[in-house]
């Protein structure tokens, strides 16, 4: 005998039985909570505006779920897996599948293709001076020879005890430790040897080749007022450069004394035209430390010059140099009058 069950009963132990069953294939279904961790890389970490970074993105089990994933550049979300920044700067990228982040990098767009293909070396001379030396004009006289003959080494009079000295200059000479007069140094690594006019390829050799590193001066100049923006290109990156930047004004006159036999010496010169006279300096006296890797990084400036004690601002220019750790080695400098543009070259 046996008893005979209800036809809901039997339904309701088949749902059990189906419900308590075992699926070989359960192991192979996803977990909504997704992988584990994500592993984004990308095939360009440096490289120019314009040009485009391709991601990929695969997962713990190294799936390639890329097409799957959401990238992030800076935090916002963009649409595919390739970007091309419009603009030169470091950007950070990252990914995310469904409630996992991936790793971070960081990508650097550089601008060199607004860069030559390289630098003409600049040089510049520093001429400690004063009215009341009568052997500085020998150091103004070999610099006027030396511009006769090339427009890359800029000369920057330093004046000590005249109506031209100020804090600036005093700086520059504690820094040298100037204790005689006159004293000029070449690329700030090198005393110009005396007599500086018998001498003059020494200041002309230093402004000869190519280098990796070079400088663009944008300026405006409205009344006393002195805007000014430095373009600092590198084509190679380095480590611990500094940046300096000098105004300097032309045309001062004063008289000078003489005891040389240049300028129909020996006497003294009567309303002597000073020239490239050290007004103001921008950054610290020892540099400011520069970003220096690849492609081109700016730094702005405003002055009022007539608050610096300059007598005629459409006679000033700005002189911007890069210079190693110890300020003591010039890499490349530029000019340019203000109020006008300096572009590369």
């Amino acid at each position: 005998m046996y008893m005979k069950l209800p036809k809901l009963s039997i339904l309701l132990i088949l749902v059990t039985f189906l419900g308590c069953s075992t699926n070989s294939d359960n192991e192979d279904i996803p977990s909504n909570n997704g992988p584990e961790f994500l592993v984004l890389t990308s095939d360009k970490l440096i490289f120019e505006v314009g040009e485009t970074a391709t991601f990929s993105v695969v997962d713990d089990q190294d799936n390639n779920i890329t097409s799957e994933s959401t990238i992030l550049v800076d935090g916002v979300a963009i649409s595919g897996s390739t970007f091309t920044p419009a603009d030169a700067g470091i950007f950070e990228i990252k990914a995310a599948y469904l409630f996992v982040e991936s790793n971070v990098i960081d990508i650097t767009a550089n601008a060199t293709s607004n860069l030559p293909a390289s630098f003409s070396k600049k040089a510049i001379v520093e001429d400690f001076t004063g009215t009341w030396c009568g052997w500085c004009p020998r150091v103004s006289y070999a610099a006027s020879l030396v511009e006769e003959q090339t427009d890359k080494v800029f000369v920057v009079g330093v004046h000590v005890g005249d109506q031209m000295a100020n804090g600036f200059g005093d700086a520059l000479i504690n820094f040298y430790n100037v204790t005689g007069y006159p004293s000029a140094y070449i690329d700030r690594a090198n005393t110009w040897g005396a007599p500086e006019p018998n001498n003059v390829s020494q200041a002309l050799n230093a402004a000869q080749g190519t280098v990796d590193v070079g400088l663009a001066i944008e300026t405006s100049l409205t009344g006393s007022n002195l805007d000014i923006t430095i373009s600092q290109g590198f084509l190679q990156n380095m480590t611990n450069v500094k940046l300096l930047v000098f105004v300097l004004e032309d045309g001062i006159l004063a008289d000078q004394r003489n005891n040389t036999s240049y300028y129909d010496g020996p006497n003294d010169i009567i309303d002597f035209e000073h020239n490239g006279v050290l007004r103001y300096v921008a950054t610290d006296i020892m540099g400011d430390t520069t970003t220096s890797t690849i492609g081109i990084h700016e730094q702005s400036f405003s002055v009022n010059l007539s608050s610096q004690g300059v007598q005629d601002p459409t006679k000033t220019g700005v002189l911007a140099m890069l210079v190693d750790d110890s300020a003591r080695v010039l890499y490349n400098a530029q000019y340019v009058i203000s109020g006008q543009t300096q572009d590369f070259d």
